[in-house]
């Protein structure tokens, strides 16, 4: 008999002891989702910081993550520019991304061209880039429409003489 409540006793210390072991698991795992909440709170406030960073220096957009690569984008806004103009892409190179682009508004994938320097804007030119990534996702597309100016050369006036009527007399 005093076995068998040795048994129990020893059994229920197990018990005990699995059950405090749990909620100590439990606290545990609540205080590393609290801290995972405050990390994306902190990580969230830091963007937002960015895009009105971003905003007020002229950037259409700050740099967004998206799909696993972060969002390239370019050096001149959407719009009117002159014959000439050099555009760059910019990108998070801490991802090991390399940036794909297109000139002819069709969407860029890992088979289109590589950014290797600016991109020479001399006629209206719809552009998109991606980035991508070994193991991760391409991001999503980033895009920009210009339009060149007309070329500001002035033809010189023709001055051309109008024969009149012929007098008579003369």
């Amino acid at each position: 008999m005093a076995v068998q409540q040795a048994n129990q006793i020893a059994m229920q210390s197990a018990s005990l002891q699995a059950a405090q072991q749990m909620q100590q698991d439990m606290m545990a795992a609540g205080q590393a989702a609290a801290l995972a909440m405050q990390m994306n709170q902190q990580m969230n406030q830091q963007f937002n910081q960015q895009m009105l960073l971003n905003n007020a220096n002229g950037c259409e957009i700050g740099p967004a993550k998206f799909y696993g690569t972060w969002l390239p984008q370019f050096s001149k806004k959407s719009g009117l520019v002159k014959a000439g103009t050099a555009v760059r892409i910019k990108w998070r190179a801490s991802d090991f991304a390399w940036v794909y682009y297109s000139t002819d508004g069709s969407t860029p994938t890992t088979a289109s061209a590589i950014y290797k320097g600016p991109i020479i804007i001399d006629a209206p030119t719809h552009l998109r880039a991606i980035a991508a990534a070994p193991g991760l996702a391409p991001s999503k597309v980033f895009d920009a429409y210009y339009d060149v100016t007309p070329s500001t050369a002035q033809t010189q006036p023709v001055h051309a003489r109008i024969a009149g009527p012929a007098r008579s007399g003369q």
